[in-house]
């Protein structure tokens, strides 16, 4: 199903492809006109019951129309008060940590919402545009390979994300809104320049850029297979216990090497201890007691457990 059918159409065939009548979903609606447009779809397919529908508004207190538009937006959509949650996030507002710190707030609030109201499934607004924002920045970044063919995140933990419009603009959403008469508030801050994404918004606003952005984008998304090599290696023989086929691996580049242990290391986060990500001298560590020739002496501690030998056997057991 690509964009080309609509977005009525699509969203139609998306939730009927991937859900039952009687799943509970969980949205996070922004007031903006990506996920208002998105709640509008949602709720006039009619699939869901009403009530199997929630909703979060994030009040990041940083605007003072903020809570002005909430309540309008409230009103004017009658959004349920029994699904219906509005979340103060507190921070201290900086330029350089603000976004990621709110961020991190509302996606650790989203899935402890989830987890009590026993949700799997939650729905963002994002679009085609931010793939390529988020792409771009981590280009900047000078992100590898992993970082850039697989941009967003499609779980945590037992929470799927879905995010139906990232294959549309937001100009196709804007001219969508304006068709439907779809009552939305523009974020004045989203286009402040304080901050880099915002200064990336601007920058790749251009045809031009864009069109260069998006091809780039597409060749990377191409390589997502590479991040499931670590497969080969890697064999999960209980939730945080793996066996770990040294001899192929020993035999690789340290490049390779290195990325396979840091794609495990991603694709097992959820189930680490402090949730943290690797360093690069964790990678390296890691690569290196995989690697070395006399296994009869290794039991050491490393990133997120530990590894072991016993048996002519390498193992990874997780903390």
């Amino acid at each position: 199903m690509t964009k080309k059918t609509g977005l009525v159409h699509f969203i139609k065939n998306y939730l009927s492809l991937n859900f039952h009548k009687d799943n509970k979903i969980l949205l996070s609606l922004s007031g903006g006109v990506d996920s208002t447009t998105l709640y509008y779809l949602i709720a006039n397919t009619k699939f869901f019951k009403n009530k199997n529908i929630h909703i979060i508004i994030f009040d990041h207190q940083i605007r003072k129309e903020g809570v002005l538009e909430i309540k309008q937006l409230v009103n004017y959509y009658k959004l349920s008060r029994h699904t219906l949650t509005i979340k103060k996030l507190n921070f201290t507002k900086t330029q350089s940590g603000f976004q990621n710190q709110a961020r991190l707030l509302r996606y650790n609030f989203l899935f402890q919402y989830s987890k009590k109201n026993k949700i799997n499934d939650l729905f963002l607004g994002h679009h085609l545009d931010d793939l390529n924002e988020t792409f771009f920045l981590r280009k900047v970044q000078q992100s590898n390979v992993m970082g850039l063919s697989s941009l967003f995140s499609r779980k945590y933990k037992n929470l799927n994300y879905h995010r139906p419009l990232q294959d549309f603009s937001k100009s196709n959403i804007i001219k969508f809104a304006k068709q439907k008469k779809i009552k939305w508030f523009e974020d004045r801050t989203n286009a402040e320049l304080d901050y880099t994404r915002n200064k990336i918004r601007v920058f790749i606003s251009s045809k031009a850029i864009n069109k260069k952005i998006t091809q780039d984008r597409l060749v990377y998304s191409k390589l997502t297979y590479v991040n499931h090599l670590y497969k080969d290696f890697f064999k999960k023989l209980s939730n945080k216990s793996y066996s770990i086929n040294y001899s192929n691996f020993s035999i690789l580049n340290k490049s390779l090497q290195e990325h396979i242990i840091k794609s495990f290391f991603l694709s097992i986060q959820t189930n680490l201890k402090n949730n943290k990500a690797m360093r690069e001298h964790n990678v390296k560590t890691i690569t290196k007691l995989i690697g070395q020739s006399d296994k009869s002496r290794i039991n050491k501690d490393i990133f997120g457990g530990f590894i072991s030998f016993s048996n002519k056997k390498m193992h990874l057991k997780l903390t």
